[in-house]
């Protein structure tokens, strides 16, 4: 028996034809899994909407349903009904300064990256988690990321989150977050390799949310 993978639709998966239902697919594929209940959620849009586009029932989106994905993954409308657009998920995300390859914060040598909108679990947490120390009054006292402000205050944010892939990069010598200070964030497109190991970094992070929060808050 196969086993009914929880958050998938019931329904048997055909092939996508249409080019709304293949890029919109991808995208709840990569962003979750094919968790449509997931994608339900983060969108705010009906299950049964979400599980009719996952399936090809409707590859006619209203307007409505294109700004839901537009706001929720920055993904414009074009990439799902333009040909031209090409496969790869366009870029969007939440902005994290990170230290140098070799540790250094100096002025010109911070690395720009991206936690991509559709690793939706990671965006959520970076912004939950944001919003949570930007409440709290700038002191050496303030947990993780102290007095600082502006980009100090996102460099130390996102080097707590993101320090598992900064100890790789050294320990394999070269950078795995993608520096868009050099290659720009116009013209690129994800890495969808980044994407998913952001999407799986964020499960651990959501797993142990609450409980940070929780933490941070009692030591105010």
């Amino acid at each position: 028996m196969t086993r009914q993978i929880i958050g998938r639709p019931r329904a048997k998966l055909k092939r996508a034809t249409e080019l709304f239902t293949i890029r919109f697919r991808r995208l709840i594929d990569m962003a979750h899994r094919g968790n449509v209940q997931e994608a339900s959620r983060a969108t705010g849009l009906a299950y049964p909407t979400i599980r009719d586009l996952y399936l090809g029932r409707n590859a006619n989106p209203s307007l409505k349903t294109l700004k839901a994905l537009s706001d929720t993954y920055k993904v414009f409308d074009a990439w799902f009904l333009d040909e031209k657009q090409g496969d790869e998920i366009p870029l969007g995300g939440w902005v994290a300064y990170l230290p140098a390859l070799d540790g250094s914060i100096e002025r010109g040598k911070i690395r720009e990256t991206i936690i991509p909108f559709s690793a939706w679990s990671m965006k959520s947490v970076a912004e939950k988690l944001d919003a949570e120390l930007e409440a709290i009054p700038p002191s050496l006292k303030r947990p993780i990321v102290g007095a600082s402000r502006d980009e100090e205050f996102n460099l130390k944010l996102s080097t707590f989150l993101l320090r598992s892939v900064l100890d790789a990069e050294r320990a394999i010598g070269h950078e795995v977050a993608p520096n868009y200070i050099k290659t720009g964030f116009d013209s690129r497109t994800a890495d969808e390799a980044w994407i998913a190991r952001m999407r799986l970094l964020g499960l651990y992070w959501e797993s142990i949310l609450d409980d940070l929060i929780a933490a941070i808050r009692k030591r105010q």
